[in-house]
């Protein structure tokens, strides 16, 4: 972990996403890299008219960052370099640029809003990235404090999961010496299968050098399933996969009957196959 690339709005839940983050980096002995996206406003008409330069938008944000990175700086006291970029553009083609341009190894956060888990992935930049940038990205929640990451858990369809994920997860989970939990939550209705079986000895085989445990619980509402099982076993950190075709995707089309609402302290780290 070399670089860690830290999305802000200047708002409150960006600052205690950007807190989170640069703990992390030190931690991690990463850099860390603070990010803004600004727009340049045009006004309708039938000839656009730009109401202020792209050199005084610039100069503005440029502005807001610095005093962004003062407070940073003073909340976590933080005396390391931080770098920053400034960019006008859309966030996430924004970012899935700098990915590249910077070889981002981690992008980090903040989530606002509801408590409700598919209510906070939905509708904002933060899951836009999640989905569209293949690049791990940890999404804080506003009221979120820095820990030592011990127990991670990972939600996922075992038979729908490649290989490569779970080497991905070993690297994860090895950076911060944590205990892992695999949990697959099957449907009350389904019958056991030989390949559900099979799946299990391979994820065993492949996990077997990690502190690590299968669960397999039988829930009809997937997202009531993973907030009793993060109350129960203390999860300081829940990965899932954001494709549409995967396993967080299929909680969206699903109605939270139970209500149950996400576990806001515990952030989420969303990793692409």
């Amino acid at each position: 972990m070399k670089k860690i690339l830290i999305p802000t709005d200047y708002s409150d839940t960006s600052m205690n996403a950007a807190c989170y983050a640069i703990k992390l980096a030190k931690q991690l002995n990463a850099k860390a890299i603070l990010f803004h996206a600004f727009h340049i406003p045009i006004v309708p008409s039938e000839t656009p008219v730009i109401i202020v330069t792209y050199d005084e938008l610039e100069k503005d944000n440029i502005e807001s960052m610095k005093s962004f990175e003062l407070k940073l700086r003073a909340k976590v006291k933080e005396e390391n370099e931080i770098k920053f970029i400034v960019r006008p553009g859309f966030v996430t083609d924004v970012i899935q640029d700098i990915v590249e341009e910077e070889n981002i190894d981690l992008i980090v956060m903040g989530i606002t809003g509801t408590s409700k888990l598919n209510q906070v992935l939905i509708g904002s930049n933060t899951n836009a990235v999640m989905k569209n940038i293949d690049c791990p990205t940890l999404a804080i929640p506003n009221n979120s404090n820095f820990k030592t990451i011990q127990n991670i858990a990972f939600a996922c369809d075992l038979e729908k999961t490649k290989n490569s994920t779970f080497e991905q997860l070993k690297t994860i989970v090895g950076l911060f010496k944590a205990k892992l939990s695999v949990i697959n939550v099957v449907d009350p209705s389904t019958k056991p299968n030989n390949k559900e079986a099979f799946s299990g000895l391979n994820i065993e085989r492949i996990l077997q050098d990690l502190d690590h445990t299968l669960y397999f619980t039988e829930e009809s509402d997937v997202i009531f399933a993973i907030n009793e099982f993060i109350d129960k076993h203390s999860i300081d950190l829940l990965i899932m996969l954001p494709r549409k075709h995967s396993f967080i995707g299929s909680l969206f089309h699903k109605s939270n009957t139970k209500q149950m609402a996400f576990h806001s302290h515990i952030p989420l780290l969303a990793i692409h196959e």
